[in-house]
């Protein structure tokens, strides 16, 4: 799916229940403010994988035209809710750690270099656009696991994670000029803050579709048979050429006529020389096989004959050119005489 054709159905989707739409991420949104309120910092990673799986699960509802239950907000709450906390924890997890390395650098750096002003802001400007890079990257790879655990009640926390890169891996481009295209959206909410209750109901249903089609793609390519290519056909073989053998396969011995020591195929009932049996001694081979071996014969001495009639009668006419040539010698000489 385009990015055109996941904004509109995304549109079309929340604006036939925009006010649904609208109060469920307004739920969701209050869920993480109490939550963080309560238990600073740990209330928010605690609870921001099952609020968000609870949003996705009734947005998705509401995007395949059935009606949005608030009630059902807390889906990621009452279906695997240890493993939905651990797989946001493990997300959550690579972009502390990123922040994390990029201020202790920029912290060792800054006192390391603070002799030299400029050459201290040029590194930690660095520091920070290849942490800034690093997160957008991450966020792009690990986009879809909330996804993946609203769409696969049973899946474990880390599969999620590592199915999440596994699909993303090719379209992170795609969900990247996706987000991008909702920035006009989001500058003139900056602008104008009442229009969030537009643009966010918006580009959230847009989400969800958007990725619905990334998933259902990878799930449609996973259940394809795997196709393996027939082996490449061999060249025919030219006139007298044998057909390659496998090295490691013995090599028949040869075989020879036992009369006059032809080489002979291994399969050879009768030489092609002498035409004489190859069948072993006490044993007459069959009859129509026994004929054509005596046709054979015969038609070699026919032809053998014939040729030695042919030679015969060749030599007599040489024998009498040569007489005649010699006779005409002898009265041309005697003529002179």
């Amino acid at each position: 799916m385009s990015i055109k054709q996941a904004r509109i159905e995304g549109g079309k989707a929340f604006r036939n229940q925009w006010g649904p739409t609208l109060l469920a991420i307004l739920l969701a949104s209050a869920g993480l403010i109490v939550a963080s309120a309560a238990v600073p910092v740990i209330g928010t990673y605690i609870v921001s994988g099952p609020i968000t799986v609870g949003l996705y699960y009734v947005l998705y509802k509401g995007l395949h035209g059935e009606k949005i239950e608030y009630k059902e907000m807390l889906y990621g709450f009452k279906t695997n809710f240890g493993e939905i906390v651990l797989g946001v924890l493990i997300k959550e997890a690579f972009f502390v750690g990123i922040a994390f390395a990029a201020w202790g650098l920029i912290s060792t750096l800054g006192l390391g270099f603070s002799f030299i002003p400029i050459v201290s802001v040029i590194i930690i400007a660095l520091i920070v656009i290849a942490a800034i890079v690093a997160l957008i990257i991450f966020s792009l790879y690990l986009a879809a696991v909330e996804y993946i655990l609203m769409r696969e009640p049973d899946a474990k926390g880390w599969e999620a994670v590592k199915k999440s890169k596994r699909i993303m891996t090719g379209n992170i481009g795609r969900y990247f000029g996706f987000v991008i295209s909702f920035i006009g959206w989001f500058i003139l909410t900056g602008i104008f803050f009442p229009l969030a209750i537009y643009t966010f109901p918006y580009f959230y249903m847009s989400k969800i579709c958007f990725l619905g089609s990334i998933y259902d793609e990878a799930e449609r390519r996973a259940k394809e048979p795997v196709y393996t290519a027939p082996p490449a056909p061999q060249a025919p073989l030219a006139t007298g050429e044998m057909a390659p053998q496998d090295e490691a396969a013995p090599k028949a011995p040869a075989k020879f006529c036992k009369h006059c020591g032809n080489p002979l195929p291994e399969e050879a009932l009768f030489c092609s020389n002498c035409g004489r049996s190859q069948a072993p001694e006490g044993m007459t081979p069959a009859p129509e096989i026994q004929t054509e071996a005596d046709a054979f014969k015969e038609e070699t001495k026919a032809a053998a004959a014939e040729n030695a009639e042919e030679i015969k009668e060749a030599a007599e006419e040489v024998k009498e050119a040569a007489t005649d040539a010699a006779d005409a010698v002898s009265e041309e000489i005697k003529t002179e005489e």
